[in-house]
């Protein structure tokens, strides 16, 4: 029988924390968790526009998918690249039945520092695509920028 060997830097670690950020729309805050194992660490952020949502009263919610990857990583320190999926949605006016649809895919660096508190910080930038319905036409239309993310937060490992 083979025996039951446990390693520290292998266990897996939760970790829920709260989330800032900045990108070409709007200041964002909200709630994030990370499924912390090995190197690689997928994610799944839940977040809503504060500039849209608290001042303008029109409800911008963002929900971000993606995983971090650790090139660098010490019992306090993590560095490396990160990849994510962002998809929002935003009632223009309350006039019009129609949403815009934000997708988004970047990619960038990350920086995490701390143990069971941990802080993070995220730099990214890529490809934006917002979908809209244009009066003009009559029909749903596209439009693609370059757009950037910025994300600071506090994540606790569980």
């Amino acid at each position: 029988m083979v025996p039951f060997i446990y390693f520290a830097q292998n266990a897996t670690v939760n970790r829920i924390g709260l989330q800032g950020g900045m990108n070409r729309m709007d200041f964002q805050i909200g709630a994030r968790y990370t499924y912390d194992k090995y190197s690689v660490k997928p994610f799944a952020i839940l977040e809503f526009g504060i500039n849209r949502t608290i001042f303008q009263k029109r409800f911008f919610p963002r929900l971000s998918v993606g995983a971090d990857y650790s090139v660098i990583k010490s019992s306090v320190f993590q560095f490396g690249p990160q990849l994510s999926y962002s998809y929002s949605i935003l009632k223009i006016n309350k006039s019009s039945s129609h949403v815009n649809q934000f997708n988004e895919l970047y990619g960038g660096l990350y920086f995490c520092y701390g143990r069971k508190v941990q802080f993070k910080m995220a730099l990214l930038t890529g490809w934006q695509n917002e979908r809209f319905y244009s009066t003009y036409l009559g029909k749903h239309e596209g439009a693609n920028s370059l757009g950037f993310s910025i994300n600071c937060g506090v994540n606790y490992a569980f």
